[in-house]
């Protein structure tokens, strides 16, 4: 009898705990991080989604980058924006063209870097202009267009507020690209410039990219 009333209460408690364990796990999975807190915007990411929050107009979005090439925005009203990206890396919204692709040049230069891993090569240039204008939609598009060229989020986030502070609505960039003995790994060294003689610049970031 003491036993069947052990196993009873064993039972029992697995029963009561159990939801509340479950309840702690589902909580951890969903809480927030923090990518970047600025003056300006607050952006977090929740699991797969990136949470953008502009401070001054109290607008926010809902970010779900799938891919390099495949992102969907949703609105605080409720709109659902789709941001894609072609082979030569023309951006569309909504299928309509609204940033070009980066122009290609290979500059004469035979740059090499060593590294730990190996020796990185230059290979080519693109340039760029970005709309960095307040809308927080801008700022969507803005953290698409320098996918994977930039990486973390929240390095994108802080040129963007970098401008914004300056009063620029234009970002012009140019990115030097490196590959690795083996091509195994490629360097990004993105320059942004405030003027399109690119002589102004105002931020550096360098992002590796593993290919395998």
């Amino acid at each position: 009898m003491k036993k069947i009333v052990s196993i009873l209460l064993l039972i029992i408690i697995a029963s009561v705990t159990t939801p509340a364990i479950a309840s702690a796990a589902t909580t951890a999975t969903t809480d927030s991080v923090t990518l970047f807190d600025g003056k300006y915007y607050n952006i977090k990411q929740e699991e797969n989604k990136i949470l953008i929050f502009d401070k001054e107009t109290n607008e926010s979005a809902t970010m779900e980058i799938k891919s390099d090439d495949d992102a969907l925005l949703t609105l605080s009203d409720g709109k659902v924006v789709k941001y894609t990206k072609d082979s030569e890396g023309n951006i569309y919204e909504d299928n309509q063209l609204v940033k070009s692709a980066p122009s290609v040049v290979v500059e004469s230069k035979d740059l090499a870097i060593q590294a730990r891993t190996g020796q990185y090569h230059y290979f080519q240039t693109t340039y760029s202009d970005t709309s960095t204008d307040a809308t927080i939609q801008s700022i969507a598009l803005g953290i698409f267009s320098f996918v994977p060229y930039v990486g973390w989020i929240g390095t994108i986030a802080g040129v963007v507020e970098a401008f914004k502070s300056l009063g620029k609505t234009t970002m012009y960039t140019k990115t030097d690209h490196y590959y690795i003995d083996g091509y195994s790994r490629y360097k990004y060294v993105t320059y942004y410039y405030s003027d399109a003689k690119r002589t102004q610049l105002v931020r550096t970031t360098t992002l590796y990219k593993d290919m395998w």
